[in-house]
């Protein structure tokens, strides 16, 4: 019997738009990026997410390409292959949202502080003080069984001159954290691990030195997490815009 491979599902027309847009677009996204980043390589990571989701496709342009040229301006690499950012389709607006390596790749970059992010399951030997002085000890369950659902987690930032700061969240803190913002986002359905790590993160975020890009991030997760849009339209190209501008006259006109 001959064996016949299933077909590759149909790409959808708004797909195959938006990929095709994507490239027209490239010398904007290249003109958006840091040196060290290849604008060919980001250009097609972008359009891989695309077709991975094609929920995107059906974002308003303006989001979408707002996201990913304000993602471009911070140096962050969208998709899972560094974890740094996201494309997140919500309801007709695409999101931006900021992976824990993201967040930590852009406070190493002052060189002053290093960070690290870490979850505790309950077979973990775990304790820390808090205090005049101090004291977290993590020591991971090393044996052949499973090491339990996730108990709380924490982040530390160690400076160039000796001093460390962390922030600890027990595991009510964390479903605290994902039920203020978007509990349905996929980032919390597949990824709790890593949202779990973002979250305390987030926490020292506020008591760090903070650059610009930091400080861009810190405003769009506020707003992620309080349900308002991130507003990153403007950041669109401006044929994009325009045809926004001349659709919604159209549409004014209509009525």
């Amino acid at each position: 019997m001959n064996y016949k491979p299933s077909p590759k599902p149909a790409v959808s027309v708004h797909t195959n738009t938006l990929i095709q847009e994507i490239q027209n677009y490239s010398g904007q996204i290249r003109d958006a990026l840091p040196k060290h980043l290849n604008a060919t390589r980001i250009t097609r990571i972008i359009m891989t997410e695309v077709r991975k989701n094609p929920k995107l496709a059906e974002c308003s342009r303006a989001s979408f390409f707002g996201a990913i040229l304000q993602a471009s301006s911070l140096g962050l690499e969208i998709g899972s292959g560094l974890g740094h950012a996201y494309l997140v389709p919500f309801k007709n607006e695409v999101q931006l949202i900021t992976g824990y390596q993201g967040m930590i790749d852009l406070a190493e970059r002052s060189g002053k502080v290093t960070i690290d992010a870490h979850v505790v399951y309950e077979k973990d030997e775990f304790n820390y003080e808090l205090g005049l002085n101090p004291i977290l000890t993590h020591k991971p369950y090393t044996g052949t069984e499973d090491r339990g659902m996730i108990i709380a987690s924490y982040a530390v930032a160690r400076y160039v001159d000796g001093r460390t700061k962390f922030r600890v969240l027990n595991r009510q803190d964390i479903d605290k954290a994902r039920e203020a913002g978007n509990k349905n986002s996929p980032s919390w359905k597949n990824s709790y691990d890593e949202m779990a790590r973002k979250t305390p993160i987030r926490r020292l975020f506020k008591m760090l030195p903070k650059s610009p890009d930091m400080a861009t991030v810190q405003e769009l997760e506020d707003k992620i997490e309080i349900g308002e849009s991130q507003e990153l339209d403007y950041l669109a190209p401006k044929e994009i815009q325009d045809e926004i501008t001349v659709q919604a006259t159209e549409e004014d006109h209509n009525e």
